[in-house]
C-alpha cells in the first residue's frame, strides 16, 4: 500500500479546524439557548404587563361597580381598540367568578383560560399558545392576556438571522487566523528544513541547538546522530578505498617494470604478449588513479572564489594536450567573453573537465576533432565537450553517468570516467546531460552548472 505524503501543516489546521467547528457549533447552540431564554423571559414580562395595562385601562369601572351590571362596560372600545394598536397578536379575556365574561375577537376555547394566577400553557387548534392570568379575588374578575408561541420563533429566527453574517465572519476570521497562526508557528521548521536542503553532501557538521525553539531540539539531536553515522560511513568508505588503490600501485608498479623486463629479454617470442600485458597493467593503474580521484572527491570541501574559465580550460586541455595530439584529434575551444568569469570552487570544476576530455579522446575517432565552447542558459552556464566518437545509444545514456558501467566496446575501463565528472559537477550544484551531435556523428556531453556568471573584472 502506497502511503501519500501530507502536509504537517495541512493536517494540523484540518484537526485544528474540527475543533473550531465543533467550538462554533457548540458556540452556536449555546446562543441559540441564550436567546431563547432571554426572549421567553421578555414576551412572559411583556404578557405580564399586558394584564397590568388592561388593570390600568378598567380601573375606573372596577371602582365605578359598573362590571357587576355587565363586563362589556369595564372596556370601552378605544380601550380594546389601544391594546390591539399595541399588540395585536396578543388575545385577552376576562373572567368574572372563573366564567368568561368578555374577551377578545379570536376564538379561544373557555376550558382554555385558566383562572389562577400566573403563566399557563395551551393549545388552540394544534397551535401554541402561553397565557398570563392576573386575578382580582377582592371583585370576583381574572384577566387573562395570551399570545401564540409563533410569535416568539419568528422573534428569535429574526434575531439569529442577523446573527448569522457576523457568526459566520468570526468563524472565517478565526479560520484564516489559524492558518497564519500554524504557519507562523511552524516557521523554525521550514528554516531547518531550508538550513539542512542548502548544505552540500560533504557538510556534515552538527547543528547548533540554540537559535531554534525547544521544540526542534529532539530533532536536531537525531538529525546530529544521523550526520555522525554518515560522516563515519564516508571516511569508512574513503579509508578503503584509498588504502585498496595505494596497496595496488606498488604492485602494479613491479608488474610494469618486470612485464618490461620480460619484453626486453625476449622481444621476439614474447613481445606481443608483453605489450598486451603492458596496456592491461596501464588500465589497472587507470583505474586505480580514478578511484583515489573519486574517493578524494567525496570528502572535498568547496572553496568558491572568481574564476578565469578560459583559463581553467585552457589547463585542463593541457594535461591531455600530447595525449590528443598522438592520436590525431584536434582541440578546438570556442569560450565567449560573456561567459568567461564564473563564481566556483576552481579544483573541482578542473577536475570535471579534466576527466571529461580525457574520456573524449579516449572515445573520439583517430584524426577527429574534439570541440569545447561554452554559452549561457539563462543565469546558468553550460560547457559543452563533443568528440567524433561512436556516441552513446539513448537508452544507455542514463547508465553511462554511472560508476563501473563499461558500454559494448569499452570493455576492460573502469567505467568511473563520466561517473568522476557527473560527482564533481553535482557537488557544484550543476547537471550533466548526454546528447548526440547534431552536426554528424559524435557525443555531445554538456556540463550546465548553477553558479551565476559574472562579467570580466574591469581592467
Amino acid at each position: 500500500m502506497r502511503l501519500r505524503a501530507r502536509s504537517l501543516s495541512l493536517r494540523l489546521f484540518a484537526q485544528l479546524s474540527v475543533l473550531l467547528a465543533l467550538a462554533g457549533l457548540s458556540m452556536v447552540v449555546l446562543t441559540v439557548a441564550v436567546i431563547q431564554k432571554q426572549v421567553e423571559a421578555v414576551a412572559d414580562r411583556d404578557l405580564a404587563v399586558a394584564a397590568k395595562t388592561l388593570v390600568v385601562l378598567m380601573h375606573e369601572e372596577i371602582d365605578s361597580q359598573a362590571h357587576r351590571r355587565r363586563a362589556a362596560a369595564l372596556l370601552s372600545r378605544e380601550d380594546v381598540a389601544a391594546f390591539k394598536t399595541a399588540s395585536d397578536w396578543r388575545e385577552f379575556a376576562i373572567l368574572r367568578n372563573g366564567t368568561v365574561a368578555f374577551k377578545s375577537a379570536r376564538p379561544i376555547a373557555d376550558s382554555a383560560l385558566a383562572q389562577s394566577s400566573g403563566f399557563h400553557d395551551f393549545r388552540v387548534d394544534g397551535a401554541r399558545w402561553r397565557s398570563f392570568t392576573r386575578a382580582a379575588p377582592e371583585h370576583g374578575l381574572s384577566i387573562v392576556v395570551a399570545e401564540p408561541m409563533s410569535v416568539r420563533t419568528v422573534v428569535i429566527r429574526r434575531i439569529l438571522s442577523r446573527l448569522a453574517l457576523p457568526m459566520i465572519g468570526l468563524l472565517i476570521g478565526a479560520w484564516i487566523c489559524l492558518w497564519l497562526a500554524l504557519k507562523h508557528g511552524l516557521r523554525d521548521l521550514s528554516l531547518l528544513s531550508s538550513v539542512v536542503s542548502r548544505r552540500s553532501a560533504q557538510d556534515l557538521e552538527p547543528l547548533a541547538p540554540t537559535p531554534w525553539a525547544h521544540e526542534l531540539h529532539g530533532l536536531i539531536a537525531a538529525l546530529n546522530r544521523l550526520f555522525e553515522r554518515v560522516k563515519a560511513a564516508f571516511e569508512h568508505e574513503q579509508m578503503f578505498t584509498a588504502m585498496a588503490a595505494h596497496q595496488l600501485r606498488t604492485p602494479l608498479a613491479t608488474l610494469r617494470v618486470q612485464a618490461q623486463l620480460l619484453g626486453k629479454a625476449a622481444p621476439d617470442a614474447l613481445g606481443g604478449e608483453c605489450d598486451d600485458l603492458l596496456h592491461s597493467i596501464d588500465r589497472a593503474s587507470s583505474s586505480v588513479n580514478q578511484m583515489l580521484r573519486l574517493s578524494r572527491l567525496q570528502a572535498t570541501s568547496l572553496s568558491y572564489g572568481r574564476v578565469d574559465l578560459r583559463d581553467l580550460i585552457g589547463r585542463a586541455v593541457g594535461d591531455h594536450a600530447l595525449t590528443a595530439a598522438q592520436g590525431g584529434i584536434d582541440i578546438a575551444l570556442d569560450v565567449g567573453p560573456h561567459a568567461r568569469w564564473l563564481v566556483t570552487d576552481g579544483e573541482v570544476l578542473h577536475l570535471a573537465l579534466s576527466n571529461l576530455i580525457e574520456n573524449a579522446i579516449r572515445h573520439a575517432a583517430s584524426g577527429g576533432e574534439l570541440r569545447i565552447a561554452t554559452r549561457t542558459v539563462g543565469r546558468r552556464l553550460a560547457i559543452d565537450v563533443l568528440d567524433r566518437g561512436p556516441g552513446i545509444p539513448i537508452a544507455q545514456r542514463v547508465r553511462a553517468l554511472e560508476p563501473y558501467q563499461t558500454l559494448g566496446s569499452q570493455t576492460g575501463r573502469s567505467g568511473l570516467g563520466l561517473a568522476i565528472v557527473t560527482r564533481a559537477v553535482a557537488i557544484l550544484g550543476g547537471t550533466v546531460t548526454l546528447d548526440a551531435r547534431t552536426d554528424g556523428p559524435g557525443l555531445a556531453v554538456t556540463l550546465i552548472l548553477s553558479t551565476a556568471t559574472r562579467e570580466a573584472p574591469s581592467v
